[in-house]
């Protein structure tokens, strides 16, 4: 905790706080004028699990793209229609390459977990990739080259 003085000439304690990755926060107001409100007005922060103001969610994979390739719904694909030609059966086949080939991969990670490291092992799997049949067996399938090149321009 600090005293931070505002412009007013008032006096107001700030806190700052570490997230569950080790991210420092910026200085978080108490809106408090002495110590001890300020010292418990945080501890009840604490109490509550409110202490690091989390406020922004962060989307797994398979959230972000729920709508994505929609040809009714997807802003990216309105936008793109708007400047030039392009088909549904271009979107269509755009959003069965992210269910089959990226969404296995990707759709539980937060987009802030996803990695370049993660997206290399990913590209570099389709050389050997573990696919479902219909029958329900699990075979292994390997890839060319340009197909996981187009995989991964649609991701």
């Amino acid at each position: 905790m600090f005293p931070r003085k505002l412009v007013s000439g008032k006096v107001v304690f700030y806190y700052q706080c570490y997230d569950e990755n080790g991210n420092r926060s910026s200085g978080l107001s108490t809106r408090q004028v002495t110590k001890t409100a300020a010292r418990a007005y945080c501890m009840r922060l604490y109490r509550e699990g409110n202490l690091f103001s989390n406020k922004q969610h962060i989307p797994t994979f398979e959230e972000y793209v729920r709508n994505w390739w929609n040809w009714e719904t997807c802003e990216y694909l309105k936008n793109q229609k708007s400047r030039k030609d392009i088909t549904q059966a271009y979107a269509d086949n755009c959003w069965k390459m992210v269910k089959n080939q990226i969404l296995p991969y990707f759709g539980k990670a937060r987009l802030d977990k996803i990695t370049s490291e993660d997206i290399n092992n990913w590209l570099l799997g389709f050389k050997e990739r573990k696919v479902i049949n219909t029958d329900g067996k699990e075979t292994v399938k390997s890839y060319k080259n340009t197909y996981a090149n187009t995989v991964f321009g649609t991701f």
